[in-house]
């Protein structure tokens, strides 16, 4: 499943601006997180003329293992994202021993149908998001 994005009204002139406030249903297996409610995003693209920003929130609900209890529950998580997508592609840089990453690395690409995917930042925001030592709502958050 995916969050596409049609910004073919984007591409009219430099300083046009689209507004979403979407909900998808999104899982991401490989990753072994799962989502027990839909991903709210709400946000804006813009035409910088360079690339198309986005900048917005992401709500959903991740479940999570507590670390202390072992039990398992649902993590509410809310964050920014800004990201920037650009028509030209920009090839991932060879690993070989140290590899500097510029700025342009971190841009993703607009399909040649004029959609922009968000599911992949959004996982990866997600995964940055996710707390490093989980701790359920119920009496482990008070222990220390």
């Amino acid at each position: 499943m995916s969050i596409r994005i049609d910004i073919t009204p984007l591409l009219k002139s430099v300083g046009q601006s689209l507004k979403i406030d979407e909900s998808e249903t999104v899982s991401y297996p490989e990753d072994n997180l799962v989502l027990t409610s839909p991903v709210h995003i709400k946000g804006e693209f813009v035409n910088t003329g360079r690339s198309i920003l986005f900048t917005g929130w992401v709500d959903t609900k991740a479940r999570l293992n507590c670390s202390r209890c072992l039990k398992d529950f649902d993590h509410p998580l809310r964050f920014k994202i800004e990201e920037e997508y650009s028509r030209e592609s920009h090839p991932a840089p060879a690993i070989s021993g140290r590899t500097q990453l510029k700025e342009e690395d971190f841009i993703f690409e607009v399909g040649s149908d004029n959609t922009i995917d968000l599911s992949e930042a959004i996982r990866q925001d997600i995964i940055t998001e996710l707390p490093i030592q989980p701790l359920c709502e119920e009496a482990c958050k008070g222990v220390k």
